[in-house]
């Protein structure tokens, strides 16, 4: 992979995605732009309807877990806990 739009740092049961470049920060703001369309779309009904509330809100979710699978694929993925098992064997080698 070239030029890797987002880092992602896994390890200790953690994932953090972070952009690194214009692409990955546009996809990020493209994606938080979208991600407002849905709540605002249904805001003006759920005064009225408060369980409307709902469908926004698993559209989100699914919206998110997509786009957090997509960035995966973009991303140099960077795992702590291999590192840090290297780091303890050096340790222990002495090196």
């Amino acid at each position: 992979m070239d030029d890797p739009w987002f880092i992602a740092y896994r390890g200790r049961g953690k994932l953090q995605i972070t952009p690194t470049n214009v692409r990955g920060w546009t996809a990020l703001i493209a994606m938080t732009l979208a991600s407002l369309v849905p709540m605002f779309a249904i805001m003006p009904r759920v005064k009225a309807t408060p369980m409307l509330i709902i469908a926004p809100l698993v559209i989100l979710a699914v919206m998110w877990i997509l786009f957090v699978r997509w960035a995966l694929t973009k991303s140099e993925v960077i795992n702590i806990d291999d590192l840090l098992a290297e780091r303890r064997a050096r340790k222990r080698s002495g090196k």
